[in-house]
């Protein structure tokens, strides 16, 4: 989250250094690798959960996020 409000205020990209433990800037390599990857509509790296490939997202939640059926009379299925 801190990374993100910096990131903001400072007007740039961090990133994380793991071997020391604190944000870097970025150089422009990442904007034009996001770049590349978006053209060539390639799967995407930080997603959870993917299983789509260059066709669309296909994500599915997990068990215990599903409703039990369709609300009715504004009732949770649920049981909530």
């Amino acid at each position: 989250m801190n990374m993100g409000v910096q990131s903001y205020r400072f007007g740039k990209v961090l990133f994380w250094d793991k071997e020391q433990r604190k944000t870097t800037d970025a150089d422009a390599s990442w904007a034009a690798a996001w770049e590349k990857r978006s053209k060539q509509r390639g799967k995407p790296n930080q997603i959870q959960g993917w299983a789509a490939g260059d066709k669309g997202s296909t994500l599915t939640p997990p068990a215990y996020q599903k409703l039990e059926g369709p609300w009715v009379d504004g009732k949770d299925p649920a049981g909530a």
